[in-house]
């Protein structure tokens, strides 16, 4: 009976010292694990750290630097305003100038015809004038050789008599004396020479205002070429004006984007992992007992991962509730838009999908323009 007692006491023994032994390990490998943990509850925090800080300053870069640009672009589009508004100005300017200069060109030009026309009637009327000084030369040679000498004043008047012509040319009316003696005065043309000047003057006319209306023409086909200049000049200032406002509507809906997507990182938070047990753990055996409330690490992160978990299971439950509810629901359906449309931090368009889903209980639209994947993607059209 002893020795039976003594056996048993013995393999109590062993089996007590056994489980101390596997107790040490066991605590020692928790040990481990806990050190574990805590280290890698450090190392989350500190990358979510980093992670937060480099968001931010990403968007404060991304929103300084479409600060810079938007200011940019407003300071050239002022730029371009001004010097719109002065091309303006300029070709208003020419236009008046040019109306004003085509108008007195046009009046210079008809006087310019109305004397061609006069002086082409002179130039046909000379050959008449050459005939009568002809047969008033034949008379007088008629009389020199019939000896039949008559006074001046009577040969004048006949003279004057037979041709209406000389009658309106008195001024150029010579003694007859001087014409059979062949003397002249200096300072009256004689019948011949008369018609060459008078045609030598109109030629010299014709030929200056010819020149002036060929000159005349170069003048107004120069200020129409500048017209057009000006005219190109301003469609070009036109467009860049609107390719600067395109820019800076593509740079302010950016801004906004991004500003929402902060929104939404603050509203929803970055969230943490949870820690992954280790495969160590369980080398414990059967005999492992469940870590208690020691085993998790205290930081102020996990109040932060707890009300993220707490925004995250609300915003499942907003949805869970707006996807679940009947067609003809549509009153509760438009009471959650505000509620996903805070949380989200969704963009007008968004929120104007979001409540044609609310009304009609469809989720597609009636375009039948097909959706891909790169229509979610930000447009950079007007930065091309």
């Amino acid at each position: 009976m002893v020795v039976d007692l003594e056996r048993r006491l013995a393999e109590v023994s062993a089996q007590l010292a056994a489980t101390s032994k596997e107790y040490e390990l066991t605590k020692f490998a928790l040990s481990e694990e806990k050190e574990r943990c805590e280290t890698l509850s450090q190392q989350l925090a500190a990358s979510s750290a980093k992670f937060k800080e480099a968001q931010k300053e990403a968007v404060s870069d991304v929103q300084q630097r479409a600060a810079v640009e938007i200011a940019g672009l407003k300071t050239s589009l002022a730029e371009h305003q001004k010097y719109a508004e002065k091309l303006s100005a300029h070709m208003e300017a020419l236009k008046s100038s040019l109306g004003a200069r085509v108008r007195e060109l046009e009046t210079q030009l008809a006087n310019s015809l109305t004397s061609t026309e006069q002086q082409q009637q002179r130039a046909t009327e000379s050959p008449t004038e050459k005939a009568q000084n002809a047969a008033l030369c034949a008379n007088c040679a008629k009389a020199v050789e019939g000896g039949q000498f008559k006074d001046a004043g009577t040969i004048t008047r006949e003279i004057q008599s037979s041709s209406p012509r000389l009658q309106e040319m008195r001024p150029l009316t010579i003694p007859l004396e001087e014409v059979l003696l062949g003397e002249s005065s200096p300072q009256s043309p004689s019948f011949s020479s008369s018609g060459l000047w008078n045609t030598k003057q109109s030629e010299e006319e014709m030929a200056n205002l010819r020149s002036t209306v060929n000159r005349l023409a170069a003048e107004l086909s120069n200020s129409r070429r500048q017209l057009s200049i000006t005219n190109d000049l301003l469609r070009d200032s036109e467009a860049a004006v609107e390719r600067l406002n395109e820019q800076a509507k593509v740079l302010k809906e950016e801004i906004r984007r991004h500003e929402r997507n902060s929104e939404r990182d603050s509203q929803l938070g970055s969230g943490f992992l949870s820690p992954i047990s280790s495969p160590q753990s369980s080398r414990s055996g059967t005999n492992e007992s469940r870590p208690d409330q020691s085993t998790i690490p205290h930081s102020s992160d996990f109040g932060n991962f707890s009300s993220s978990v707490t925004r995250n299971e609300y915003l499942k439950n907003i949805f869970v509730k707006f996807f679940e509810l009947p067609n003809n629901a549509t009153a509760e359906r438009e009471a959650l838009v505000p509620v996903l449309a805070t949380l989200l931090a969704l963009s007008p368009h968004e929120r104007e999908v979001l409540h044609h889903v609310a009304q009609t209980g469809s989720f597609f639209s009636g375009t039948t323009t097909p959706q891909t994947w790169s229509s979610y993607l930000p447009s950079w059209a007007g930065l091309s």
